[in-house]
């Protein structure tokens, strides 16, 4: 797997075996089991599908986001181009990037990550992207949505990173 990031070099994360079997139970097993059924659904009809990722651990949230696009990536033919954004000025969200490369890189070797920050996105506008993930935990503006969104595929995958939804009523913007 190719990597580059905003954080200059990363350092591996260790995912441990009791961490992954921590995220696959209770619901998230039905959850992947419909979440495979949609990607067959996309891959004939070129629809995008959305995934909103909710919580407050960080390393639990990069892993749910790394098994999900390693079975998206696996379903597919060739190369998974995958752009990362997050706020690099925010610990949680550096460790979420991290955790997510670092498993993804064990769960496909046809997956290119780019991780970036939401400072440079500007320049992804006319390219495009097999699946796009987009930490919000911190922060969400509109235009970094709407710019964001575009570059994904027919067929692709789009994945929002949230703070839990009883967070969201008091959450403050960067802006």
């Amino acid at each position: 797997m190719a990597a580059r990031d905003s954080e200059g070099g990363g350092k591996g994360f260790k995912i441990t075996r009791k961490m992954l079997q921590e995220i696959l139970k209770g619901n998230y097993v039905s959850f992947r089991k419909n979440y495979k059924k949609i990607l067959k659904i996309i891959g004939v009809t070129r629809h995008r599908t959305l995934v909103v990722i909710t919580g407050s651990d960080p390393v639990k949230q990069g892993l749910i986001t790394a098994d999900l696009l390693g079975i998206y990536s696996a379903r597919r033919e060739g190369k998974t181009k995958i752009l990362y954004v997050h706020h690099d000025e925010f610990a949680e969200e550096v460790i979420r990037a991290r955790v997510f490369r670092e498993l993804l890189s064990k769960l496909s070797k046809d997956a290119e990550v780019e991780i970036t920050r939401y400072e440079d996105s500007e320049k992804y506008l006319g390219t495009t992207f097999s699946a796009l993930i987009m930490d919000l935990s911190d922060s969400l503006k509109p235009n970094d949505v709407g710019r964001l969104v575009g570059i994904v595929e027919g067929g692709g995958v789009v994945v929002f990173i949230t703070p839990p939804l009883d967070k969201w009523p008091n959450a403050r913007n960067l802006f």
